[in-house]
């Protein structure tokens, strides 16, 4: 699914060199989003909402559960007898991973709120912890991705190739996620972003500089698809869609600090090399001290890979 986002990303980039004025490519690409609304019957509801209905005895529309369809009966039958048998899926003893994992999903599949995620000392360390991993990915990511134009004057064509990395970081992001696990994959994906980061600022050509921003960005962008992934499976059912959503909403302060790290680096006094030409200060070491501090950080998380979920 997220390759689409990488996709939408090149569709972005060409868009704009069609149509280079803002107010036009605002329009445009803006147009797409009126297909959600088409696609509101099709979408189903999410099955921790169908559980509810069904444990208060109603299903979509205020129909009762017996005068449903028997089809429709059964699926929600089914669909309440797994939400009810996962509280029993937690066994004793394994590693220090699934006890951390176990401690969380010993609270029970009740519903959190924000006042409970505050109040519970386990719960709210490790939803701090996600928090900083969630804003130091959405900041790296965005801000290697606007530091396009910064690194060759061929923004629309940076942008593009930007975009277009993105699809195998994913494919990559995922295996590795499965095999090596998601603890390791995240942190060792953003100590390469890091890396690369560098090595695309201290590179004395541009070609070259834009090629390792690449390979840069390709792990970054699955260090941050591994956030997405790895995030929810931390914390219990009743708490998942909560957590997801305030670590979205850290992500999104990491990704609206980032354009202005990259804007006030451009316009600090450039530097002349021995040939005398003049280059602005680029933001990639503060996006690679920055991921650094992010994989430190992600060492105090726990590994969920094949840890049955709550």
């Amino acid at each position: 699914m997220q390759c689409f986002f990488a996709c939408g990303l090149c569709l972005a980039a060409s868009f704009a060199i069609v149509f280079p004025d803002w107010r036009q490519l605002y329009f445009i690409t803006a147009l797409p989003t009126g297909l959600f609304i088409i696609s509101w019957w099709w979408i189903p509801e999410s099955p921790k909402w169908l559980a509810n209905q069904l444990r208060s005895g109603k299903l979509k529309g205020g129909e009762k559960l017996q005068h449903s369809r028997a089809e429709t009966a059964d699926q929600h039958r089914a669909l309440l007898h797994v939400a009810e048998e996962a509280r029993d899926v937690v066994g004793d003893g394994g590693s220090e991973d699934e006890k951390g994992h176990r401690n969380l999903t010993d609270k029970g599949d009740k519903e959190f709120t924000y006042s409970m995620l505050l109040k519970d000392s386990d719960t709210s360390q490790l939803l701090m912890t996600v928090c900083v991993v969630w804003l130091i990915g959405g900041f790296v990511y965005y801000g290697i991705t606007l530091s396009a134009g910064s690194i060759s004057k061929e923004i629309h064509l940076n942008m593009f190739l930007m975009g277009l990395v993105e699809i195998p970081a994913y494919i990559l992001s995922r295996y590795l996620a499965d095999t090596a696990g998601r603890k390791s994959s995240y942190i060792s994906m953003t100590l390469l972003a890091a890396f690369f980061c560098l090595v695309s600022w201290s590179y004395p050509r541009k070609g070259g500089r834009l090629l390792f921003a690449l390979v840069g960005k390709i792990f970054a962008s699955g260090a941050f698809s591994l956030v997405w992934m790895w995030s929810p499976e931390i914390f219990p059912t009743g708490a998942r869609s909560l957590t997801t959503a305030i670590g979205s909403q850290a992500a999104r302060v990491g990704s609206i600090l980032a354009p202005y790290v990259v804007v006030l680096m451009s316009e600090m006094e450039s530097t002349v090399d021995g040939s005398g030409v003049s280059h602005p200060p680029l933001p990639q070491p503060i996006f690679a001290a920055v991921g650094c501090i992010s994989a430190f950080v992600a060492c105090f998380l726990p590994e969920t890979v094949g840890i049955e979920m709550i």
